[in-house]
């Protein structure tokens, strides 16, 4: 398979590691339009052939996927160009910075015949494929309560991190991950309320650095959701990612890369499950025929995270019932 990726700011390191496990891909263009960091793409993908546009790019590889990570407002148009050509697509999230822009995404994405898909590749750790295959075994029973936490350092961020207008928020790029997890096991979301704030931000203009989120499932679930830039600089890890679920039968925690879960015995640690790979799930998914999902998670995501920033700006809890459908 073909690939062409557009864009350095944003998780293209999902294709490395997919080229190192699979010899049948080939990155064969790269390009980020001016945008800083295509020393990092010529670092990561030398035999890739270099491009001043995607367009250009589109019309020189013809490819059969684009990777497209850009700096964040970048993402939605870049997602549009390639679908449009006749792509399939891979894109970090938010799909999208805006509900308006993300409306055009799916449209563009409904016409086009071609798969689409975000880039939530904490999903493939060991730790979230532990925790999903132990709920699914049925080890806590229904799920009930749910909380997702991301905590990160902040250090100094690029310039378009300081903008709402270009970086989006903390809560569509940094809490957007733990918000996928919380709906992916608890349903279909009806109400979201939270709240953000840049106090504290170093310097970062408009950047937030932390954020809380409450969100109601239409079968009655509650879900939390944190997100930070204060993790300390001694910390030994960048990150520092939790999920608690509690269910009817018990409770079931990561921590750490490490996942505990008790019921009706005591609680005990884990054997963990192999990692896999994002991009190579997504692009399982093309050749089998059942990449619709893909998309459809992707654009609902994103869509929640935009409410949830519009919960924190306006104040109030949002209705999210109609993301789902009927």
């Amino acid at each position: 398979m073909k690939i062409c990726v557009f864009g350095a700011a944003g998780h293209f390191n999902y294709v490395s590691e997919a080229l190192e496990l699979d010899d049948s891909l080939e990155v064969s263009g790269i390009a980020t339009a001016g945008e800083a960091g295509i020393e990092r793409l010529r670092s990561a993908f030398p035999q890739a052939k270099e491009y001043e546009t995607l367009e250009a790019m589109l019309e020189g590889e013809h490819p059969d996927l684009v990777a497209v990570t850009p700096e964040f407002h970048r993402t939605a148009g870049a997602v549009i160009i390639s679908l449009a050509y006749g792509a399939n697509v891979f894109a970090d999230k938010p799909l999208a910075l805006t509900e308006e822009e993300l409306d055009d995404v799916e449209a563009v994405w409904q016409e086009s015949g071609k798969t689409l898909g975000a880039m939530f590749g904490i999903c493939n750790s060991s730790w979230y494929r532990t925790m999903d295959a132990a709920v699914k075994a049925g080890e806590i029973g229904e799920v009930r309560l749910l909380h997702g936490q991301k905590s990160y350092k902040l250090g100094t961020r690029p310039e378009f991190y300081k903008n709402r207008k270009t970086f989006g928020g903390l809560i569509p790029w940094v809490g957007i991950h733990a918000l996928d997890w919380v709906m992916q096991f608890g349903g279909k979301t009806k109400t979201i309320f939270s709240s953000a704030s840049s106090q504290h931000n170093r310097e970062h203009g408009d950047l937030e650095v932390s954020a809380s989120l409450l969100l109601t499932f239409e079968n009655g679930a509650v879900g939390t959701v944190s997100a930070d830039y204060f993790r300390p600089t001694g910390s030994a890890r960048h990150d520092d990612d939790r999920l608690r679920l509690t269910g009817t039968r018990g409770m079931i925690e990561a921590i750490h890369q490490k996942v505990y879960l008790e019921n009706e015995e005591a609680r005990r640690e884990l054997e963990l499950l192999p990692p896999t790979n994002c991009v190579l799930d997504f692009i399982s998914h093309i050749q089998q025929g059942n990449a619709k999902e893909d998309a459809l998670r992707a654009l609902r995501v994103t869509r929640t995270a935009l409410r949830a920033r519009q919960a924190s700006d306006e104040n109030r809890a949002v209705d999210c019932s109609d993301i789902f459908g009927e």
